[in-house]
């Protein structure tokens, strides 16, 4: 197994993310290096849809510089976890800039044009679950098409659009059924997910352009380098994706 030298946390999010165990909090960041590394945050309002315990809407406020994060999170016991709410209040701390919405994205009805960007991460697929590939047309794919519909409708023009998840159709979806344990992908339900290019072209069909993807690279592949970011590595690893587009303007 590959050992990657250990991650930076920045000072920003020492305190937020005491309550965890230093491999977690190195988790974080390494994830959150990803995520932001190509989307422009600093000074601009931020939705984050499904914001679960917040700390990636802290780190978007206090180490990318966004000048406003709303939290967009529905209610306690979602998704099978905790209360989620009520830890992103606690790790907001009152923090001016920082803002909890408690409330579904299709109940979320802001002015148009109200953000620069929207990020969901680990979100996207419980927007509105559902397990059939969205990538012929189905009563699914419309829901689907109204809630990429409502994220283009709530950023302003230029505004940004960034996707975290997991691929429908990872190895470990096959080799698990031949009984070989998941190194990377473990109990994931890979039927609630769907491939990049699926998500890519329903931003395409509602207006958003400049649709691209990148893999993540897993933190114990780290030091592949390059290597790590081909997507047959990415595929046959943890097929993790950041999908990003924007609103024309």
């Amino acid at each position: 197994m590959f050992r990657p030298s250990p991650v930076r946390v920045p000072p920003a999010m020492e305190a937020r993310l005491g309550d965890y165990d230093r491999a977690y909090q190195e988790r974080i960041a390494y994830r959150a290096q990803q995520y932001f590394e190509e989307l422009p945050l600093k000074g601009r309002r931020v939705l984050d849809v499904g914001a679960g315990r917040g700390l990636f809407s802290v780190w978007m406020h206090q180490v990318c510089g966004a000048r406003e994060v709303v939290a967009l999170e529905p209610s306690a016991g979602v998704g099978g976890h905790g209360d989620f709410a009520s830890k992103i209040e606690q790790v907001f701390g009152g923090t001016e800039g920082l803002i909890l919405e408690q409330n579904t994205l299709q109940g979320y009805a802001p002015a148009p044009g109200s953000f620069d960007a929207a990020v969901l991460i680990n979100s996207i697929n419980h927007v509105d679950e559902v397990s059939e590939p969205l990538d012929k047309p189905s009563a699914a794919r419309d829901r689907f098409l109204d809630v990429f519909r409502q994220l283009h409708d709530l950023l302003a023009p230029g505004g940004d659009l960034m996707i975290a998840e997991l691929a429908r159709y990872p190895l470990e979806r096959y080799t698990s059924k031949l009984g070989i344990p998941a190194l990377f992908t473990k109990g994931i339900e890979y039927e609630v997910h769907q491939q990049p290019s699926t998500w890519g072209q329903i931003a395409r069909d509602v207006g958003f352009v400049g649709v691209r993807w990148r893999p993540m690279v897993s933190k114990s592949l780290a030091r592949l380098g390059p290597l790590a970011k081909n997507t047959v590595v990415n595929m046959a690893t943890n097929a993790n994706f950041v999908l990003q587009a924007r609103k024309d303007g």
